[in-house]
């Protein structure tokens, strides 16, 4: 029995999900300390650690093969939380306004 040209395609992406779960097991909590450091905070941290490992699943499936597993991931769970900070410091805070309060250079909110 010949394989189909999809099940050909979904051998490596099995073998990347059995790479990265294994990654994932051996490195998790040493990745989801590092997002804790750097991000102060527990929610967004969990975020960056899931995401670090969803990068390095579309890496191993575009055929990188890390000579350091550990300082691969750390690198890319520090880039994961840079890019987190860059976005927060780019982001206008945006705080609402009382009910009643005047807008800078406005008038009073309507009802």
């Amino acid at each position: 029995m010949a394989a189909t040209d999809t099940q050909r395609a979904s051998v490596p992406a099995v073998r990347a999900g059995r790479r990265v779960a294994a990654l994932f097991d051996a490195h998790g909590r040493m990745v989801l300390a590092l997002c804790k450091t750097i991000l102060r905070d527990e929610r967004d941290a969990e975020d960056a650690a899931q995401q670090t490992f969803l990068s390095a699943h579309r890496a191993l499936l575009a055929g990188t093969r890390p000579l350091d597993p550990p300082a691969w991931l750390a690198t890319i769970a520090r880039n994961e939380c840079r890019g987190r900070i860059a976005r927060r410091l780019a982001a206008p805070d945006l705080v609402p306004l009382a009910e009643g309060a005047v807008a800078a250079g406005g008038s009073p909110s309507r009802r």
